[in-house]
């Protein structure tokens, strides 16, 4: 039992210290890359070179994901692939149980399609070492959580007019190259408390809002080549980093499919009450349907 400890402690500093070098390494190239982009005069250029240097980013998944399996940090069945574009434009909706959920989906996607871009709170921007700068210089969506609106229990937020703003401006230059972005409708972490707290009408998830899922179709439906719905389960539910590097992750269970985009998915998200209740109604269909997959893979 105490090999077993030692070798699981060993596996962890080494699986820490390979992280590490990837992180610093493709960090700092991708400072220098999209630092030296930011210089190109002309802007359909620096678009397009931007767009280019993006490879970086699933690259760097790919690199992480190498470490996992050398180190066989997880075991994982991937379901089967349905049709993706490598130059489209998607928007993917999962639900967020763990720090996990962008590492895994960042590994599942890299190459599948464009480079995952996502919302990160506006103190990142300085907090995560070099790779923040590399994020900001990217095009990554920052928001300030400090104007967030918080409602009476302080717990569960709700998106401001400045946040849509920048959602909508991330939009705008999303349609400038293929991409793909990736939000979390129920807007935090999966925990039974939460769940309590919401009164949460399903048994392995938050309530979804639907929101950003609105003012994103609204500005990228012309490019918009579908909506991946993502769902993601861990066994065991809760590994922290250091468990993680350890192995202590024992399975991940991934399922994903391609809604494409009709009519019932447009309208004026900010000015129609109808298009808002049917889009919410919509979308709750899809957190059914996902909690039942979660709770199909529980009873396994």
């Amino acid at each position: 039992m105490h090999h077993i400890q030692l070798l699981r402690f060993l596996s962890g500093i080494i699986t820490a210290l390979l992280f590490l070098i990837v992180y610093i390494t493709l960090s700092i190239t991708m400072v220098i890359c999209f630092g030296i982009v930011q210089l190109i005069p002309f802007r359909k250029t620096r678009s397009y070179t931007q767009h280019l240097c993006m490879f970086l980013f699933p690259f760097s998944w790919r690199c992480l994901y190498v470490i996992c399996r050398a180190f066989k940090l997880w075991r994982w069945h991937p379901p089967q692939q349905a049709q993706l574009k490598p130059n489209g434009w998607y928007l993917v909706i999962a639900n967020h149980s763990s720090w996990l959920d962008i590492l895994i989906a960042g590994i599942f996607f890299s190459f599948k399609i464009p480079a995952l871009k996502f919302f990160l709170k506006k103190e990142l921007r300085w907090g995560l070492p070099i790779s923040g700068i590399a994020c900001h210089l990217a095009g990554f969506p920052f928001l300030d959580r400090k104007q967030t609106k918080r409602s009476k229990n302080k717990r569960l937020r709700e998106k401001t007019p400045k946040d849509i703003q920048t959602a909508q401006n991330t939009c705008h230059k999303l349609l400038e190259n293929p991409s793909t972005l990736i939000i979390f409708p129920e807007g935090t972490r999966f925990s039974s408390d939460k769940q309590q707290l919401q009164k949460s009408p399903y048994s392995r998830l938050l309530k979804p809002k639907s929101t950003g899922i609105g003012t994103i179709i609204n500005e990228m439906h012309t490019k918009l080549d579908g909506i991946i719905d993502l769902t993601l389960d861990y066994t065991p539910e809760k590994v922290s980093v250091w468990g993680f590097l350890c192995g202590k992750l024992k399975y991940i269970n991934i399922s994903y499919r391609v809604i494409p985009i009709t009519s019932e998915l447009l309208g004026e998200y900010s000015t129609d009450r109808e298009y808002r209740r049917r889009l919410q109604a919509w979308l709750n269909e899809v957190w059914v349907k996902k909690d039942a997959t979660l709770k199909g893979w529980r009873n396994e």
